[in-house]
């Protein structure tokens, strides 16, 4: 009885153990599910070239609002918006090739007259399946968007309280360019590098 006992510790403490590991391997790659808590205070950002805090003068009639190269972008950068819709009618951002431009690892849709935000990707000129949430912010005053590029997955951010993971389709060499379409202001665009912060805070105890 007693060996059984002891069996069951060592059984149920390599249990323990894997589940841990597979814990700080979800963290640590940005592979997790769930909102993050004090999402803030969870990274370490650095802006990058004062470049990309222009925004490029575009003709007032054309469709495009803002579109910027973005160099020796990739993993562990970050690009933040802050929009003002014009008016309560769609406007997208596109993370694109520049050589191809049927090559779209991530677009961001507004859609206000149906309550959503789409998110989804081009492949070859083929849309992939979209994801579809509600929109979390009142369209009619300035908010803030944020795209995280983490390893396995693009991390969407509205005013730092509201979350959505879009796993890649493309490798991220993919994303050279930004384009902002639509019945939308864009007050102000910046980049950064960033590293996650106080990964053993989010692990189980």
């Amino acid at each position: 009885m007693y060996l059984k006992s002891e069996l069951m510790k060592v059984f149920i403490n390599a249990i323990s153990f894997v589940i841990w590991k597979l814990r700080f391997f979800q963290v640590l790659t940005g592979f997790d599910s769930r909102t993050p808590r004090n999402w803030p205070n969870k990274i370490r950002k650095k802006q990058r070239s004062s470049e990309y805090g222009r925004l490029r003068k575009l003709e007032a009639q054309s469709e495009i609002r803002y579109q910027e190269r973005l160099f020796d972008f990739g993993v562990y950068n970050s690009i933040q918006f802050r929009c003002f819709p014009s008016k309560k009618e769609r406007f997208e951002i596109h993370l694109h090739s520049v050589t191809n431009r049927r090559t779209i690892p991530l677009l961001i849709s507004f859609r206000p007259s149906e309550d959503d935000i789409v998110f989804n990707s081009m492949v070859r000129g083929v849309w992939d399946h979209e994801h579809r949430r509600i929109v979390p912010v009142d369209l009619f005053s300035v908010f803030t968007i944020e795209v995280y590029l983490f390893p396995i997955h693009f991390l969407v951010v509205i005013n730092d309280v509201w979350f959505h993971q879009q796993h890649y389709s493309h490798d991220v060499k993919h994303v050279e360019m930004v384009t902002v379409l639509g019945a939308v202001v864009v007050r102000q665009v910046k980049t950064f590098t960033f590293e996650m912060l106080n990964i053993l805070m989010l692990l189980p105890i």
